[in-house]
This record gives structure tokens, C-alpha cells and sequence, in this order.
């Protein structure tokens, strides 16, 4: 089979969250930290070559802890200095990846939001699977609210099409050229920054949109923590 490496970047602040440490060392359901559920579901995969993590330079000490206490967790998981953005995190594990690791230019390369910890073994499956025939891959779910798009005082200027719409979702997939290539252009060009790395590749590049999973939620506010430990609690 064809491997593949993952890049979870996790060098946010978490000021959503509020607190003084990274949301990812949150504990969901007794001492396993929200980190530790993201990164099981991957490790699960016999295919899977590596993992490089950004973190913050700050909180280095308090990952590397919790990734000694999994029992697969010095499997092949490479913990990296981030930036001061998710797209500076993922460049630095780009070039961590083509200089230390030295993965082919066609290498499957996964990029996945570490706060999304219910990612499904079924998901990341079939974001690989789309990689076979095309550039790049997103999940993303339908929209189910009506959208509208409101200026700077907040003035309704047009309602949006929901029907062509879509939540993105991680893990994204790439083929390792096609992504360090964008995020190279992105750095060059000095443009703004991209909350999703399809966002870059598309410029170039065709990015297929597969069905996602409502599962599949961010833990960015205390809400999102609360709604994360019910559901662990309530599917267990």
C-alpha cells in the first residue's frame, strides 16, 4: 500500500479557550488530552510513514510528555518548532519533512486541524483513497443555515447560494510538490493568510470537495469542550 505522512499543526494560542496552556492538553474523558484522541485515529493505519507536529517552543515539554505516555506514541511522531500561524506551522513541517525525511515529491501528504479529535478511521480512508486520481482533496458538509455575506457595518449585501456551499473540514490531502509549491507562493507573494492549505493549492491546482462528517467538530470555544466531553462520554 501506498504510505502517507500527516501534518497536525498545533502552535495556536488557544485564546478562544482562554487559560494559560494549549487546548490540545485539555483532558476529554479521564487523563487522555484532546491531542492524544486526535493523533490515536492515525496511528491506527499500517500505511502511515510519519507524523510532524508544530508546537509552540513554550509548551514543547508538556507535548512531548503527553506523547510518551501513549503506548504507540514514539511511533515514527515527529514534534517541530510552529510559527506564529497555522500556515507558518505547516511550511515549517514542509521543509521538515523534505529535508529530514526526504518523502518523494508525489508522497501523500494529510494536513488535519489537531483540535479536531473525532476524525473517523472511515474519513481519513477516503480522503486517501481520492488522492489516487487527483491533486488535492477537502471534506467538507453541507450548509444547513442560510448565508449571508455583510459588509463592514454589518449590512446585509447579498444572500449566498447554501446549495453550493460547503463546510471545510480536515484532514485535507495533497501530494507533498503540490503543497510545498503553494505554500512557497503564498510566502513569496506575501498575500493573507489561508485558514485551510486548499485554499492555497487551489490557486494552481483542482481541489475535489468530498462528503465530510458531522462528527468531525473543532474544539476552538469552551463550548466546543463541553460538547466534545458529552459526546465522548455519551458514544462511549
Amino acid at each position: 500500500m501506498e504510505s502517507f505522512d500527516v501534518i497536525i499543526p498545533a502552535g495556536g494560542s488557544s485564546t478562544r479557550m482562554g487559560g494559560d496552556r494549549s487546548k490540545l492538553l485539555l483532558p476529554l474523558v479521564g487523563e487522555t488530552t484532546v491531542l492524544e484522541k486526535t493523533l490515536s485515529t492515525f496511528l491506527e493505519f499500517h500505511d502511515l510513514s510519519s507524523v510532524v507536529i508544530p508546537v509552540p517552543k513554550s509548551q514543547h515539554d508538556s507535548f512531548a510528555a503527553v506523547l510518551d505516555r501513549m503506548p504507540e506514541g514514539s511511533r515514527n511522531v515527529h514534534l517541530i518548532s510552529g510559527g506564529s500561524t497555522r500556515q507558518q506551522s505547516v511550511w515549517n513541517a514542509l521543509q521538515y519533512i523534505g529535508k529530514e525525511l526526504k518523502v518523494k515529491s508525489d508522497q501523500k501528504i494529510l494536513v488535519h486541524d489537531a483540535a479536531r479529535c473525532f476524525v473517523s478511521h472511515d474519513l481519513i480512508q477516503r480522503v486517501l483513497d481520492a488522492l489516487a486520481d487527483c491533486a488535492a482533496v477537502s471534506p467538507g458538509i453541507r450548509c444547513t443555515n442560510s448565508i449571508k455575506e455583510v459588509d463592514e457595518s454589518e449590512t446585509v449585501c447579498r444572500s449566498l447560494d447554501r446549495s453550493r456551499l460547503r463546510q471545510v473540514q480536515t484532514p485535507q490531502g495533497f501530494r507533498f510538490s503540490h503543497l510545498f509549491k503553494a505554500h512557497e507562493a503564498a510566502l513569496q507573494s506575501g498575500g493573507a493568510e489561508a485558514t485551510d492549505d486548499a485554499s492555497l493549492v487551489e490557486q494552481n491546482e483542482r481541489v475535489r470537495m468530498i462528503e465530510g462528517e458531522e462528527m468531525n467538530i473543532k474544539i476552538t470555544t469552551p463550548f466546543d469542550y463541553k460538547l466534545a466531553t458529552y459526546l465522548l462520554t455519551s458514544f462511549r
